[in-house]
């Protein structure tokens, strides 16, 4: 190798190893002992470690100590305003060690009411009233009652009902004199709605067999049933509504006992019907 060439080497192979002392790469055997000065120091704090930092004096590198970690606020309460139904409370707590303060807010209150007592009782013409009184605040209101229940007397038959017309009847309370007007149907009479399933399950069955109604005999009259009775009722040139008047129940039962052979001296049928209570049937 040439003398010029070694030398240049010889040169870099140097100036590498400055380097790495420089730097501390190199382990402090081969560079130097490190010389460690503190630089900074920080207390710990509520939210802060604590910690020093130390620097070396020789190659500049810094690290850092933990000394103690956060010791978290100690909270104590300052202040208390109260939540009531008409404003929002709030409290306040300070750190004991920081002096740093929260507050923190409470929505204020619904009512809750509670009925303490009945000043004027309801009538079934006049509403009474009642005082509440909230839990929280104590604060007072008046509320109206609901109208008393009338007191019915018996029913009196204005116009009777027919074999294909319902009736009107009308009844008085006894207290105020208020009139309750109300249709009703003859008795034998089966309409939407009915709940007698066995005089339904009858008028379907001899429906089904006459062929106006597919399906089962369920009890329910529904409006498969009544589409069944208004084409009965109007093949046979009867008030067409769907509704099983007496007249209707008697023609469905006379031809099926036609259909079924059956003869009788009274082919009439009665079968088992809603009858009304009041201004409802049953």
């Amino acid at each position: 190798m040439k003398k010029g060439n070694l030398l240049r080497l010889t040169g870099i192979v140097l100036m590498a190893a400055l380097l790495w002392c420089a730097t501390c790469a190199l382990p402090a055997s081969a560079s130097h002992v490190h010389e460690w000065e503190q630089t900074d120091v920080a207390y710990p704090t509520c939210t802060s470690d604590g910690y020093y930092v130390l620097k070396c004096k020789v190659c500049g590198q810094t690290k850092t100590e933990i000394t103690d970690h956060a010791f978290g606020h100690s909270w104590v309460l300052i202040e208390d305003v109260p939540v009531t139904c008409y404003s929002d409370g709030y409290y306040v707590q300070q750190c004991e060690n920081c002096g740093e303060k929260i507050t923190t807010t409470i929505p204020k209150l619904d009512h809750e009411w509670e009925q303490i007592s009945i000043e004027e009782y309801s009538t079934c013409q006049t509403a009474g009233y009642a005082v509440q009184q909230c839990i929280y605040c104590g604060t007072k209101r008046q509320v109206a009652l609901p109208l008393a229940t009338h007191s019915w007397g018996e029913w009196t038959v204005v116009k009777e009902p027919s074999d294909n017309t319902a009736g009107f009847r009308q009844r008085v309370c006894t207290v105020c004199g208020s009139i309750d007007s109300a249709s009703f149907y003859p008795d034998g009479t089966l309409y939407p709605g009915c709940n007698l399933t066995e005089g339904v399950v009858s008028l379907q069955s001899m429906l089904i067999d006459l062929g106006y109604l597919n399906g089962t005999a369920d009890g329910s009259y529904g409006p498969k049933t009544q589409a069944a009775v208004i084409a009965f009722q109007t093949e046979k040139g009867l008030k067409s509504d769907g509704i099983a008047w007496p007249e209707t129940v008697d023609a469905v039962t006379a031809d099926w006992n036609t259909a079924m052979g059956i003869v009788t001296e009274n082919p009439t049928v009665i079968l088992p019907y809603c009858r009304q209570n009041g201004s409802r049937y049953e």
